[in-house]
């Protein structure tokens, strides 16, 4: 059945007799559902360019659960920036999710291949925390410090270190600007980072022996010194009692010859 409404100018309702299963109404001159013949549909708009146009003064399109839980999403254009914005209430005050115009292409793609679940190109601002969940910690990570792990010595790393250009753990890091797997980096630094301070411990310890060493040779030289002050004493009086003998048998022999 066909309705038409005389209170309600532009009203038309197709229904079944259980309410109207499809209704338009419209203000002067302005069409409020549109089909051309290729099957575009326009709301707001008699000149539909894509499959479905909705048009107008900040125009948006609300998805509204009837469910347990009433929630809605309400996805439109801010009509003054032109930006595409998604809202999770009423109000519009809560926005997770904005687009601005004229962003480059391919600026966010998700699911575009199985190795690129997502795909960002610009900069990442993050106000929160980033955990993975990949692999990570192939270079031992907190297996550095278990019981048992068979670390290099300070000098057997170094030399890997050297001879390979890059730290063991990390691997080498493509320049250029070229990316890489900031997820296994981690872990690698993590690992570094882990040995680092085991061979900063070592030698740590090493100059904690050779300074209880230097103290020890420290106290034998100021023994020895005082050892010497003593036998430098001991010299200088045998000296003067020798001095003194000598004048004593000089003045006797002076005596005898007279």
């Amino acid at each position: 059945m066909i309705e038409t409404s005389k209170s309600k100018v532009g009203y038309l309702a197709l229904s079944l007799g259980l309410g109207a299963a499809l209704a338009a109404g419209a203000a002067y001159g302005v069409d409020a559902m549109y089909v051309d013949t290729a099957g575009n549909v326009g709301i707001g708009t008699s000149t539909p360019d894509t499959l479905l146009e909705l048009k107008g003064n900040a125009p948006d399109l609300r998805l509204s659960d009837t469910g347990g839980f009433h929630g809605a999403w309400t996805v439109g254009v801010q009509h003054n920036t032109g930006k595409l914005q998604w809202s999770d209430d009423s109000s519009g005050s809560r926005i997770p999710l904005t687009l601005a115009r004229n962003a480059v292409s391919d600026l966010l793609s998700i699911g575009v291949t199985a190795s690129d679940r997502i795909n960002i190109a610009g900069n990442v601002v993050m106000t929160g925390t980033l955990t993975t969940g990949g692999p990570t910690c192939s270079g031992g990570c907190d297996l550095v410090l278990s019981p048992g792990y068979q670390l290099d010595s300070i000098e057997a790393h170094a030399a890997k270190m050297w001879a390979e250009s890059y730290l063991p753990a990390v691997g080498p890091t493509p320049e250029g600007g070229a990316g890489f797997n900031l997820t296994e980096k981690t872990g690698g630094i993590l690992s570094e980072l882990e040995k680092a301070h085991i061979y900063i411990e070592q030698v740590n310890d090493q100059v904690k022996t050779l300074t209880a060493e230097n103290r020890g040779q420290q106290q034998t030289i100021q023994a020895l010194r005082e050892e010497l002050r003593e036998q430098d004493a001991a010299q200088a009086a045998l000296m003067a009692r020798l001095e003194q003998r000598l004048a004593v048998l000089e003045t006797s022999g002076h005596r005898g010859s007279q």
